[in-house]
């Protein structure tokens, strides 16, 4: 898992979307659960940390999603890139639960 960034440190772009994608209904879109720029994506990222969820740096990625309302599906258009985003973290997950035996 990434480290999140230091409370004073920034990303080149400053934004943070969280990203709804194992808990939806089979063959439904993920969805935009949380954006933000600045200390908003700053308190996302801590608030993922804290709660052990998979951290992903992708600046190209995190703008265009968080162009999308808050809850709004993602577009099948963007499907692709998000599923290259899951199949990572999905990866990372599995390293660190065979880490941990």
């Amino acid at each position: 898992m990434t480290k999140p960034p230091t409370p004073d440190a920034k990303t080149p772009r400053d934004v943070a979307v969280a990203v709804q994608g194992e808990d939806t209904p089979a063959g439904e879109p993920g969805r935009v659960v949380a954006s933000g720029h600045g200390a908003i994506a700053r308190q996302i990222i801590e608030i993922a940390a804290q709660h052990g969820i998979e951290i992903r740096e992708d600046a190209d990625l995190a703008e265009v999603l968080a162009v999308l309302e808050t809850d709004s599906p993602i577009p099948p258009e963007v499907m692709a890139v998000v599923a290259d985003l899951l199949g990572y973290v999905y990866r990372a997950n599995n390293e660190a639960l065979a880490e941990e035996s």
